[in-house]
């Protein structure tokens, strides 16, 4: 099922009166492998939906920063205007095409986008668990952030992970990528959240349908 709410394009997969619902961030059409993936790998029941038509480097940055190469876009900014969205438009809509409210919700993203689903977790009181695959979370200023913080109190699991190459790379920034995320495993750990991080064989671009799948089915595992 697609559709289009608030200027971004959502696809949903399995049962909308899922218990649990997923929300999750693509980058292009990865939907449907994430899907069949989730299948195969026996997750709990629960809806999918993807949403697309994000302007990346805008919709999923928490702050400005400066870009990371020259041929890609500065970093500007709008993840709380991306928020706002899923908070006030995209979730009230599925709710309504719901026979009964939303039991239990989580938020899924790779790359920047899982950047985003951890960064949301500061925010959003209305989530159950995050999924941050290869997340940025060498994004500038993002640790100081979150030491600072705690995540929202219904937020019980959070699930991370690399590729065991993502930090092998000449760019300063990403190649602290896996000191990070540890960062983080280890931060959220002692603030009593049950998290795991879990390597897979290759770099940021290797099997990302896989891994979000993987992630997928160890939270709603967490929550059954």
């Amino acid at each position: 099922m697609q559709e289009r709410i608030h200027g971004k394009n959502i696809t949903i997969f399995g049962n909308l009166d899922a218990e649990r619902l997923v929300l999750y961030t693509a980058f292009g059409e990865e939907g449907e492998n994430i899907w069949q993936f989730c299948l195969e790998l026996g997750c709990p029941d629960f809806c999918l939906v993807v949403i697309g038509g994000i302007e990346w480097e805008k919709d999923l940055s928490p702050w400005p920063a400066e870009r990371l190469f020259a041929d890609s876009a500065n970093f500007s900014g709008g993840a709380d205007a991306y928020l706002k969205e899923l908070e006030e438009s995209i979730v009230p809509y599925l709710e309504k095409k719901r026979e009964s409210k939303i039991q239990r919700l989580y938020l899924a993203g790779y790359s920047l986008a899982g950047l985003f689903a951890l960064y949301s977790g500061y925010h959003w009181h209305s989530l159950d668990g995050i999924v941050c695959v290869s997340g940025s979370l060498w994004y500038p200023n993002f640790l100081e952030y979150a030491g600072k913080k705690q995540l929202q109190g219904k937020i019980k699991a959070v699930y991370f992970s690399l590729g065991n190459r993502e930090a092998k790379t000449k760019h300063p920034l990403m190649r602290q990528v896996a000191e990070d995320t540890w960062y983080m495993y280890a931060l959220l750990e002692k603030q009593g959240v049950k998290t795991r991080f879990e390597w897979n064989k290759g770099g940021h671009f290797k099997a990302c349908s896989q891994r979000v799948a993987k992630g997928i089915c160890w939270i709603l595992q967490e929550e059954k």
